[in-house]
């Protein structure tokens, strides 16, 4: 018991008035609750409506018209033979076929033309590139080679120098 008094001792005193808070939020949500029942209509009668009109003019009603027999015709015989027609003459087919396998052959022609063509211009096009591809390289190449004859003569002249340098005989001052 003694821990469970330090224990309250420390602790925060209870919040004035709670029990008349819980009494109070008991109490507006029964009126809230009792305000939506009495306010939804709870009737199990069904509402039947009742529509009246009132007609100000009569539609006028025509009478059938005359009842006329209709004599029925007498009945024809049968035509004998139906009238044959002249056949039509055949169309030329064979000239078409010709034209056709002509306008084919052209066409094959003319595309294997142009595929020829574009070959020829992708191989000068590949040729062109290894050329100036073979000439950068061979700039390159002559630029190295300078570059590395002047690095050379550099050097063996920074080796007579320091000949020079050391064969030298200086003052003792």
């Amino acid at each position: 018991m003694a821990t469970q008094t330090r224990h309250l001792e420390f602790a925060p005193p209870p919040a004035p008035g709670l029990l008349r808070a819980f009494a109070l939020a008991i109490l507006a949500h029964t009126a809230l609750v009792a305000a939506l029942t009495w306010g939804v209509s709870w009737k199990s009668k069904s509402i039947e409506l009742v529509a009246e009109a009132e007609l100000w003019a009569q539609v006028p009603v025509q009478a059938a018209p005359k009842l006329e027999e209709v004599i029925p015709a007498p009945l024809l015989p049968p035509p004998a033979e139906p009238v044959a027609r002249p056949p039509e003459p055949p169309k030329p087919e064979a000239p078409d076929i010709v034209t056709e396998r002509e306008k084919r052959r052209l066409l094959e022609e003319k595309r294997l033309v142009e595929q020829a063509v574009k070959q020829e211009a992708q191989q000068k096009q590949a040729l062109k590139q290894q050329e100036e591809a073979k000439k950068e390289k061979a700039t390159k190449e002559a630029r190295l080679a300078k570059e590395a004859a002047q690095e050379e003569a550099r050097r063996l002249e920074n080796i007579q120098r320091a000949k020079g340098l050391a064969g030298a005989a200086g003052a003792p001052t």
